[in-house]
C-alpha cells in the first residue's frame, strides 16, 4: 500500500496500492497490513474502479454551459 486514508464522505478508508498483475483484476480480495501509531494489523481490502466515487455536482458545469478549452 502507497497511501491511505479515511473519506468522512464516504466513511470507510481508501487506499492505492502498487500490485502485480495476478493481484489486479477488479473485485479481487486482498489482506493488506495496514499501520496506525506504530500497530501493524491486516485488514481486508477490494481491488475497485477508480474514480471511487464521482458525485454529479462534481461534473456539472454552472448554468449547465459546457466549458471551452483555453
Amino acid at each position: 500500500m502507497t497511501s491511505h486514508t479515511w473519506s468522512p464522505l464516504l466513511k470507510r478508508y481508501l487506499a492505492l496500492a502498487t500490485l502485480q498483475s495476478a493481484h489486479a483484476a477488479t473485485g479481487t480480495q486482498l489482506q493488506v497490513e495496514h499501520t496506525v501509531e506504530f500497530q501493524r494489523r491486516r485488514v481486508a481490502g477490494t481491488v475497485v474502479e477508480r474514480p471511487f466515487f464521482d458525485p454529479p455536482r462534481k461534473r456539472s458545469t454552472p448554468g449547465g454551459r459546457a466549458r471551452r478549452a483555453t
